[in-house]
């Protein structure tokens, strides 16, 4: 199912305390997305399962659909979103993917971009566009509940109403770093960091 929300900005939720260590299980779901007039079927979609040491589990699956307005200002010379400021939309999308599954952790750690591949397809020139964001990566064969996992991969899309294939596609590598010490820490630390009794 694809979760679905209109926001001009993504939020952004509250920090919240760490907790102990926790278990991980991840699969892969095979199936399609309902194929409508301007959106494309995905055949994977990923399911991560948090077990926290409070008894709580969680679930993150599927993908989410942000629809932005395209601003004036978003708008370069020739009339068109900038490259620039796709990544932003890009962005935007993927803070919204974390939010709605309430993985906003303590400020210690903080996800940051460590590689993007993108490719411009089609041009925006303004209106409404929608944002799709699913995880990708890990799998079930990457993850190790033991071990360090220390990249996590998003497939994103922006979507024109008009137009049936992507205007934009892209690739997210994200790394976790440990905001006071300046270090890389891993997929296990950062999900360990939110407080899931806290967020309900």
């Amino acid at each position: 199912m694809v979760e679905r929300q209109q926001s001009l900005l993504a939020g952004r939720g509250e920090p919240s305390r760490a907790v102990g260590s926790a278990q991980v299980r991840v699969a892969v779901l095979v199936g399609e997305q309902p194929a409508t007039t301007h959106r494309s079927t995905v055949p994977q979609t990923m399911v991560l399962t948090w077990h926290a040491d409070d008894g709580s589990r969680r679930v993150f699956s599927g993908q989410t659909a942000l629809t932005l307005l395209v601003r004036p200002n978003d708008l370069d010379a020739l009339g068109h979103v900038n490259n620039a400021v796709a990544l932003e939309y890009l962005e935007a999308g993927r803070a919204d993917w974390l939010v709605r599954r309430r993985m906003v952790p303590a400020e210690k750690i903080i996800a940051v971009v460590a590689r993007i591949e993108v490719d411009y397809r089609v041009e925006v020139r303004g209106g409404e566009i929608e944002v799709r964001t699913e995880l990708v990566e890990p799998t079930d064969g990457d993850f190790d509940v033991a071990g360090d996992t220390f990249l996590a991969r998003f497939r994103q899309q922006i979507h024109r109403p008009d137009v049936a294939r992507p205007a934009v596609e892209a690739v997210v590598t994200i790394a976790f770093v440990d905001a006071r010490l300046r270090r890389a820490v891993t997929l296990q630390n950062y999900l360990d960091s939110i407080n899931w009794s806290a967020v309900g």
